[in-house]
């Protein structure tokens, strides 16, 4: 059986040396993305499902953090809390999004991810 090298959170957080209280936006597991990558990978996806599907009634399949930056996206709560309250696994949630305004979301983009 191989044995996995890839870093966990909590062992790179502490690696990093960061004194908060919340996982830094910035820090990047060996081989992976940084939660700023992954929030705007899902915001991409939001809007492409969002501008396929208004309307509709939509089931996503995610890991918990993709699915706290869903959270974080569609019920406009920070970053940190979304992350705070990260799904069980195998666990479902019914999100309701009244209007998802993609130009919006655009705009919002930092100007190097346009």
């Amino acid at each position: 059986m191989a044995t996995s090298r890839r870093a966990t959170w909590p062992t790179a957080w502490r690696a990093s040396g960061s004194t908060s209280s919340t996982y830094p936006i910035d820090l990047r597991l060996p081989g992976g993305e940084t939660l700023e990558e992954v929030r705007l990978r899902v915001r991409s996806a939001l809007d492409d499902i969002m501008l396929l599907h208004d309307g509709k009634v939509i089931c996503l399949v995610a890991h918990s953090v993709s699915m706290a930056i869903v959270k974080h996206e569609l019920q406009g709560l920070s970053l940190s809390e979304a992350l705070a309250t990260l799904p069980a696994n195998a666990s479902w949630e019914r999100i309701l999004v009244p209007t998802y305004d993609v130009i919006r979301s655009a705009r919002l983009a930092p100007p190097a991810c346009r």
